[in-house]
């Protein structure tokens, strides 16, 4: 066992060094989706697997297999995203950093991506009244907020409204909220206060916008987007006293949120309590468990092959699995049936395959970083956004298959739309020849 604990932190610690690196000599590589994508898993399964190290020694079968893929997917990946598409990724970063102070999106950008946010948003809230949202139950009826939050969203039968209010959180929210705090930024710089605070308050729409089916990540994802666009803009500086103070204010509103969901009084003790505890438990320990039991059960039941992934598994005819599902179901004493275990794609895919996933999972990352040849071609009217809200939307590879973050959790859906967008409103051809 000391040799196993051993191993871990020498390679954590390594993999920590070399990230370090980047922080201070190569800024502009974190643009990158792969290598945002494995800082986090870093930072939130790493080195919870690492501190967790006599624990899983215990608990697995074979614990070995555990380590190396907690190891070698940030030394691998890292190693070849560092290496690979440099010069675009450079160009990219100094364009953002030396663009026209807070560039003004057209009128027509804010238009269609308000109208598409209206239009699903009406479309939900006639699919599913207020009274019957998880943010009503929030405050009226906390003994039932979790069912409603389920109910809200990831239980609605309906795919069009499912999706387009998915759409919401993940792609149009997201755009928008960057261009409403560049207006606001912009508006504050030319001394309009009235406009500063139309923008304010539109931005406040925003996330009460988001936060219709109860759930408490989406409005903070929405600030963590703005507060990256903010530092993208300044270049990505090392403050370790800005960032406590902005993961603080990330966090404030799903712990108030939580507060409320469990009948509680909101004061100064119980919030940093949660914040504290639940909060971090949440962000930094639970990520790397989830994949832990997704490990165990393979290791203990045998990989459920294609059956894990449902759209496939139904056209070769093959009974599907929700692995998160029997996972959560498995490992957790949750009341409620619709429960998932949601991990990383890197622990899901081998419950599914094994260790031949290992190659695919990062090929997989790899691709991610085709989003600089998009990069490229968008003008400084939706380059921030797109690069921002794309960056952020690569953080699900943390919790979510692979698959389902293109699509359910906007990776590619926001790719496309910015280039579509940005050619409609700057009327320019896009060379499919260019190389990365």
């Amino acid at each position: 066992m000391q040799l196993f604990v051993a191993f871990n932190f020498f390679l954590c610690f390594y993999t920590s060094l070399f990230f370090g690196f980047i922080l201070l000599y190569h800024r502009f590589i974190l643009i990158k989706p792969s290598m945002i994508v494995i800082i986090s898993f870093h930072f939130m399964i790493q080195l919870a697997g690492t501190f967790r190290a006599e624990y899983i020694w215990s608990y697995l079968p074979n614990p070995w297999m555990f380590a190396f893929l907690i190891h070698a997917f940030p030394l691998f990946g890292a190693s070849v995203s560092f290496l690979t598409w440099r010069k675009n990724t450079r160009k990219v970063f100094k364009r953002i950093v030396n663009s026209q102070l807070y560039i003004r999106a057209r009128n027509k950008v804010v238009i269609i991506l308000f109208a598409c946010i209206i239009i699903s948003i009406i479309a939900y809230l006639y699919y599913i009244p207020f009274y019957q949202t998880g943010l009503w139950a929030v405050f009226t009826d906390f003994t039932n907020a979790a069912q409603a939050r389920e109910n809200s969203l990831k239980l609605i039968s309906n795919p069009l409204i499912k999706y387009s209010y998915l759409f919401v959180l993940k792609v149009f929210s997201p755009l928008l909220s960057v261009v409403f705090f560049n207006r606001f930024i912009f508006s504050m710089k030319k001394k309009s206060p009235i406009k500063a605070i139309v923008y304010i308050a539109l931005l406040l729409g925003l996330l009460v916008g988001v936060s219709f089916s109860g759930a408490r990540t989406p409005a903070a994802y929405i600030i963590l987007i703005i507060y990256f666009s903010f530092l993208l803009r300044k270049g990505l500086p090392i403050n370790p006293f800005y960032t406590i103070a902005a993961f603080i204010i990330v966090l404030s509103l799903p712990t108030v949120l939580t507060l409320w969901r469990e009948g509680k009084e909101v004061n100064a003790f119980l919030f940093w309590n949660y914040l504290s505890s639940a909060m971090l438990q949440r962000l930094f320990h639970l990520p790397m468990l989830t994949g832990l039991w997704h490990i165990h059960y393979a290791q203990n039941q045998g990989f459920i092959g294609i059956a894990g992934i449902p759209k496939l598994a139904v056209l070769l005819n093959i009974e599907p699995i929700n692995m998160a599902n029997l996972v959560g179901i498995t490992y957790t004493n949750s009341r409620i049936e619709s429960v998932s275990a949601n991990t990383c794609y890197l622990f899901s895919y081998y419950s599914y395959f094994g260790w031949l996933s290992f190659p695919i999972c990062l090929l997989g990352l790899w691709l991610l970083d085709y989003s600089i040849w998009i990069y490229r071609q968008l003008s400084d009217i939706m380059l921030l956004p797109c690069v921002a809200s794309a960056s952020l939307s690569s953080l699900f590879c943390i919790s979510s298959d692979y698959t389902t973050v293109w699509l359910t959790h906007g990776f590619g859906i926001i790719l496309i739309l910015s280039l579509v967008l940005d050619i409609w409103c700057t009327h320019k051809k896009t060379s499919f020849n260019s190389k990365i």
